[in-house]
């Protein structure tokens, strides 16, 4: 809900999938919500405003944007939900058209209680062509018509009788020149008996209750028959409806709206949008008349490119005003008044014309959001996607405060001089502020970076390079997928979907007459030499490219397209850039030693992972009372939240991150308070979580954000607010983190072990159930080992244990780490007091510490019959004769046979790496007493024996649990 007069909004949230439809009743005290897809369901909301203002009493601002729910019904037509919902004229009623593969219209009573509540009253199974939209005749409601693009339909019921009756209106090539390529739109006229169709090219048809063979006889209720075809657009009809019942409204492709009476008779049209097709055309019956002489309502007009418009009386008769224009190469950059008027007039009709005053109340984004980027000191940020189209907006105002439509210009030979050159939109894919704020980089589907400057989006200094249509720096062949500059400003860092990093540096150009252009580098304190001096310039410098990752490079954020991260930090004031990937490498870049001629210089690649990738990536610090640590934190396919020390990459700790949703995408930190938390997106669900991390589930929150994917997550510059981007869904919003939410779930969730003892043991037993105390009995079980287990002495029985027997410890209870995860184990433990600035390493570990590492290690999902057979497969593709494996596996079939040298040659190239005597010897002690190997592998084995009869398994199958995540 938003109210434009004092630009304030309220989300009301409810649906698990994207609204379908929306109704509106005639008092307009309620209004219906629809949705498709799993979990779909109508909710009917009251408004409270509407409803003070039904009993005589005046709301205030505040209660105009307060609804809530009084109605909800699930899985309306059998799971599949609604496409369209209409009130009847008594609001008593809702009437849906399904989204089934044989689709049906529905009544439903929703003041009804009672038992069989949320079952329709009537319903029929539409006969014919799939129908897109529903309208209800508001002078009769017993009369209901659907559209779709290849037929209209009629229907009719009667109060007290069982059925509804379908229709099929009368149009015959006969009586008219030509049949409708298609229908776009249609409404019931306030003319008894009569509608108005749209179609595909323009034209309106009249139905009518009379044919024209006989036009006196009235036909019966829902029998329609074609009358009239006139021509009211040049384009798509994409909007009609009735005014106030003496008006017709209709909107078109061409963006034109036009007003008519009953007879459709033109009152009045209004062309001068230039904002795309029309969607819809919106009045209120309590609002001001639009002219003086006419009771034709103000309109609150919505087009396709994401603008909304109130087209309401004018003050003054004055020449049209348009938003100030700055025109460079091809690109118009508009900084955005909110009020300009319409029609261009000589100055002698200005005097006699009255035209109405167009302002513009809400605009948005048209197309998918691919970047969203806040400013690092001012409340505004960025935000472009598939339309070309960069805004910056003040989220303070809810303001625009300028905005640029990047085009591409083409030439076609073929065509005349004048109609040669066109202009199209290019995709923004990525967007970045500078850490100063003063420099905006927009990074392009077609390889090209540019940079603005952000307070008017106007090019920073360029030397031209010739063959290009778009002004910037074409560094790549592919999308732009992520930007980061500097601390300092001196360097920006790009990558594209080819998973290619390239580094530009600023500098300065020196504008020599004689000699052209000589470039030095500088650092941040060279923009001062902009007004110092006339022949010196800021550039940026194209450094090189380098590829150092072979699979996505990952990072802040997730999107469908291939995604990088690239993390700036200094050490010793100098710029450092890391950039993580799903390859599992961690690179560092040697900036200092890189140039143009020597080109990108990599300092370290380090693998950190070695069965799963990371997801997400950001640079974390950590206060202790020495020094500030500064770590690099992941988020990996197997649900887990990795520290890595940010010099050597080593691992400091492992816990379990967040199950619900899916796999995270993005990760941010939150400064609220004097505690720190984070936020990070799951597919739809936004989720918080307190720092610092330790694998309590309590200490995560979340809630559906958006109904599809979310594309982008940012804090704003003083970590006050999240915003967030829907990518297809076009909106951006922006949240508070309510932290006593999440700390009221934490204290609920138990203090200490509470917890961990119930993740160990979901009977809720804690210390007295079966699991803790076989840890216990492992646990002491290790101290009489380490002192020794055939001495007569008396044993010491300790509350810790040496960090040496933690991987025997948790080997007992089932979890068989490989020596990776055991190094990561022991290097969590031993170096735990580091981050607390202590420079003491751990050597004697705890229980409870060996139950917390425990749960945080282990496997959150089971390995399932998928994962074996992916890595069985990729042992058939290695098996001897065979060529070189190219492109994806093959799956393996489970009664196809694999030969033993195929498994040993996976087991030799992947992972902690076997050779072929150990193999041997793994495989002879695993099968030495069973029949009917006696420990010897077969020279080949169907993917069933092999786990089920070698390997002694029962997979489980995946259900419930995510897609499998992990490589051979």
């Amino acid at each position: 809900m938003y109210d434009y007069g004092n630009r304030k909004q309220k989300i009301l949230q409810g649906h698990t999938n994207s609204i379908t439809a929306i109704s509106v009743s005639k008092q307009n005290r309620w209004f219906a919500s629809a949705d498709t897809g799993n979990n779909s369901m109508i909710v009917v909301w009251e408004n409270s405003g509407a409803k003070l203002d039904s009993l005589g009493q005046k709301p205030e601002t505040e209660g105009l944007l307060n609804a809530f729910p009084i109605k909800n019904i699930f899985d309306p037509h059998d799971g599949f939900g609604v496409m369209s919902i209409a009130f009847t004229p008594d609001s008593k009623y809702l009437i849906t058209l399904g989204n089934e593969p044989k689709q049906k219209i529905c009544i439903w009573d929703w003041t009804k209680v009672g038992q069989e509540k949320d079952k329709p009253v009537l319903s029929l199974e539409i006969v014919g062509e799939r129908q897109n939209g529903l309208k209800v005749n508001q002078q009769d409601g017993l009369e209901i018509m659907t559209i779709g693009l290849g037929a209209i339909y009629f229907f009719s019921y009667d109060k007290g009788v069982s059925e509804i009756k379908q229709h099929i209106p009368a149009i015959s090539a006969k009586d008219f020149k030509f049949l409708p390529s298609g229908y776009s739109a249609g409404a019931f006229s306030p003319n008894a008996g009569q509608a108005i169709i749209g179609t595909k090219d323009g034209d309106v048809i009249l139905f009518s209750n009379k044919s024209l063979s006989n036009m006196t006889a009235t036909l019966e209720r829902g029998n329609k028959c074609a009358i009239k075809f006139i021509r009211l657009h040049q384009a798509a009809v994409t909007f009609i409806d009735n005014a106030l019942g003496k008006y017709i409204i209709t909107g078109g492709e061409d963006g034109i709206i036009k007003l008519f009476d009953l007879n459709l008779r033109i009152l009045f049209w209004f062309d001068k949008l230039a904002s795309g097709p029309i969607l819809s055309v919106l009045y209120s019956p309590h609002s001001d008349t639009l002219f003086e002489d006419s009771s034709i309502p103000e309109l609150l007009v919505a087009t396709k490119q994401a603008k909304v418009y109130l087209l309401s009386r004018s003050n003054s008769a004055t020449i049209p005003f348009r938003p100030k224009t700055y025109v460079q190469s091809n690109e118009d950059t508009y900084v955005t008044s909110s009020k300009y008027h319409t029609n261009t007039l000589s100055a002698e009709d200005e005097k006699k014309s009255i035209n109405p005053e167009v302002t513009l109340v809400m605009q948005g984004q048209y197309g998918k959001i691919t970047s969203l980027v806040p400013h690092p000191e001012l409340p505004i940020f960025a935000v472009s996607g598939d339309s070309g189209l960069i805004q910056v907006w003040d989220y303070n105002t809810k303001m625009l405060v300028c905005s640029r439509l990047i085009t591409e210009q083409h030439h076609k030979k073929d065509k005349k001089a004048d109609e040669a050159q066109q202009e199209n939109p290019i995709p923004v894919e990525s967007l970045c502020y500078s850490k100063s704020g003063k420099t905006l980089a927009a990074g392009f589907v077609n390889g090209t970076i540019k940079f603005m400057d952000s307070n008017d989006l106007v090019d920073l200094p360029q030397t031209k390079q010739s063959g290009l249509s778009l002004h910037g720096y074409k560094v790549s062949n592919v999308a732009i997928t992520k930007i980061a500059f500097s601390l300092d400003g001196s360097y920006c860092a790009v990558t594209d979907a080819e998973h290619v990093i390239s580094i530009l540096q600023k500098q300065v150009v020196k504008v020599n007459l004689d000699s052209g252009l000589k470039r030095r580098t500088s650092g941040e304190t060279v923009e001062e030499d902009r007004i110092k001096h006339a022949r010196q310039r800021i550039e940026w410098s194209f450094i090189g490219r380098r590829k150092t990752h072979y699979k996505k490079v990952i990072g802040n954020l997730n999107k469908v397209t291939y995604i990088v991260a690239l993390l700036f930090t200094t050490r010793e004031n100098v710029p450092i850039l890391y950039s993580v990937s799903k390859d599992r490498h961690v690179v560092e870049y040697d900036l200092k030693n890189s140039s143009a001629t020597d080109g990108i210089a990599v300092k370290s690649i380090r693998r950190i992972e070695q069965l799963y990738y990371p997801e997400a990536a950001i640079l974390y610090s950590k206060m202790n009372n020495s020094h500030n640590e500064e770590f690099i934190m992941t988020f990996n396919s197997a649900f887990k939240f990795k520290l890595y020390s940010l010099e050597t990459q080593l691992c400091r700790k492992t816990s379990l991150g967040p199950t619900f949703g899916g796999l995270l995408s993005s990760i941010h930190m939150i400064q609220h308070t004097e505690t720190k938390y984070m936020a990070f997106v799951s597919q739809n669900i936004i989720g918080f979580g307190k720092l610092p991390l330790d694998g309590n589930p309590f200490r995560f929150i979340g809630f559906v954000g958006h109904p599809f994917e979310i594309s982008n997550l940012v804090s704003t510059y003083n970590g006050g607010n999240i915003l967030t981007a829907g990518g297809q869904d076009g909106c951006v919003n922006m949240w508070t983190l309510n932290a006593s939410v999440l700390e009221s779930q934490i204290i609920a969730g138990g203090e200490k072990m509470d917890p961990f003892l119930n993740m160990l043991d979901p009977s809720g037993k804690g210390v007295q159930g079966d699991i803790y105390r076989e840890f216990e009995d492992y646990f002491y079980y290790a101290q009489i080992k380490t002192q020794g287990e055939d001495v007569s002495v008396d044993r010491i029985v300790g509350d810790t244990v040496p960090l040496s027997q933690v991987p025997f410890i948790i080997q007992a209870m089932g979890y068989y780490p490989s020596n990776m995860e055991i190094d990561d184990m022991i290097n969590e433990i031993k170096y735990s007091r580091f981050s607390e600035g202590e420079t003491e390493e751990v050597k004697e570990v705890t229980l409870n510490e060996i139950i917390k590492l425990y749960l945080n290690h282990r496997p959150e999902t089971s390995v399932s019959s998928e994962d074996l057979e992916i890595a069985l497969s990729h042992a058939k593709r290695l098996e001897p004769g065979k060529g070189v494996p190219l492109g994806p596996v093959t799956k393996v079939r489970r009664n196809q046979t694999i030969k033993t040298e195929g498994l040993v040659s996976i087991m030799q190239q992947f992972g902690e790496s076997m050779g072929i005597q150990e193999s041997k010897k793994v495989f002879n002690e695993l099968l030495f007493q069973k029949d009917p190997y006696y420990g010897n592998l077969p020279s080949q084995f169907t993917t069933s024996e092999f786990v089920e009869n070698i390997l002694g398994m029962n997979p489980t199958e995946e259900v419930d649990n995510p897609p499998s995540t992990k490589a051979a």
